[in-house]
């Protein structure tokens, strides 16, 4: 048995509010669906689809899952992103690749990384 990676979803209280983090900070490209905007939207990101689906659960107080977004000049695109008004951390460069950590608005981490 041989599985792919297809889709990440993210579980979030504000669909719509998040959407707009992805799409007009990030610049991740809108998927059309059929679904109800303010319950799920999906977002292309590379190889995979990332989608946000609408929970009204409390956040738990450890979250699980980090999304890797990869970029060739991390400091490039993080300066990009803080120009649109989010905070991100320190690039850190290793040896082989440098990131910077940053969170969507509600506090989902992410991180612009060089590593493939």
């Amino acid at each position: 048995m041989k599985l792919i990676t297809s889709r990440v979803i993210i579980f979030v209280n504000d669909v719509p509010r998040v959407a707009a983090f992805y799409r007009d900070v990030l610049g991740l490209e809108a998927k059309v669906c059929a679904d109800d905007p303010k319950e799920w939207q999906e977002f292309f990101a590379g190889s995979i689809t990332l989608a946000l689906h609408k929970s009204d659960a409390p956040k738990p107080r450890r979250i699980a899952t980090k999304i890797v977004f990869h970029s060739d000049d991390v400091k490039t695109t993080k300066r990009q992103i803080e120009a649109r008004g989010v905070k991100l951390g320190n690039v850190v460069s290793t040896e082989d690749f440098a990131f910077c950590n940053g969170k969507d608005p509600e506090g989902n981490p992410f991180s612009i990384s060089s590593r493939l």
